[in-house]
C-alpha cells in the first residue's frame, strides 16, 4: 500500500506567537499528499481549538512557511 502522505507530523514552531484568545503554544502540522503535490500547513491551538490553514500545489513548502507565520503572527 502507498503512503499517501510526503509529511503528517505536529511539532512547535518557536516562531509563533502564543495564540491570541487563550495564550497557549500553538501546534503546527504539516501534510502532503503524493498523489496530487498538495501541502498544507496547519496551526492550531489544542487549548481553545482556532485554527489556520494554508496550501498550495506550485508554492513551495518554504513560502507556506513564510505565508502562514505571517498571518497567525499578524495582531491588530
Amino acid at each position: 500500500m502507498i503512503n499517501e502522505f510526503l509529511h503528517n507530523y505536529d511539532t512547535e514552531n518557536p516562531n509563533l506567537k502564543p495564540c491570541p484568545f487563550c495564550g497557549n503554544n500553538p501546534v503546527w502540522h504539516l501534510q502532503g499528499n503524493i498523489h496530487t503535490l498538495k501541502k498544507t500547513i496547519i496551526i492550531k491551538c489544542n487549548q481553545c481549538g482556532v485554527e489556520m490553514k494554508v496550501s498550495a500545489k506550485r508554492n513551495s513548502i518554504e513560502w507556506l512557511v513564510e505565508t502562514i507565520e505571517g498571518k497567525w503572527n499578524k495582531r491588530r
